[in-house]
């Protein structure tokens, strides 16, 4: 999937949060973070960062009125003071790659990962094959995109 296939509301709430076409930000420390920490920083990892590393997105949750949730790529929020490659362990082992940890989703009830081929996971499964299909999912109010949860997936 690429930018030009999200809708127009979902790119407006991209560019809301300081999301461009073409943005690259600076990496360098969120990589040495993420290495001190245990992780292997793969080149498809650091894509990703550099274009969205910084991005929180708040959206009316679909379900509940008063809601509001967001959903992040930032390392250095992500990781915190305790953060570490043990946290994935358990889905590396499903999902047979090794991920990063750099963001969260609802209101960080659920970490988000990148794969080191691109695909995007959560704490409950996948959520896209690559980060244009995850903002798809994870910005989709309506539901019809949903995450495709551990037990339901037959990659592993």
């Amino acid at each position: 999937m690429t930018s030009k296939e999200l809708s127009k509301e979902k790119i407006n709430l991209l560019k809301k949060a300081g999301w461009y076409e073409g943005r690259q930000v600076e990496i360098e420390e969120e990589v040495r973070l993420l290495e001190e920490r245990g992780f292997e920083v793969s080149e498809k990892v650091k894509e990703y960062l550099r274009e969205f590393n910084g991005i929180h997105i708040k959206i009316q949750d679909p379900y509940f009125e008063d809601e509001i949730d967001e959903h992040y790529i930032d390392v250095e929020d992500a990781m915190g003071d305790a953060a570490d490659r043990y946290m994935v362990v358990l889905y590396e082992k499903k999902v047979k790659e090794n991920l990063v940890f750099v963001g969260g989703m609802d209101n960080d009830n659920l970490i988000l990962m990148i794969s080191e081929t691109g695909k995007v996971y959560c704490s409950v499964g996948k959520v896209g094959n690559d980060i244009w299909e995850a903002w798809n999912v994870i910005l989709d109010v309506t539901g019809k995109n949903k995450v495709d949860y551990w037990q339901e997936l037959r990659e592993f």
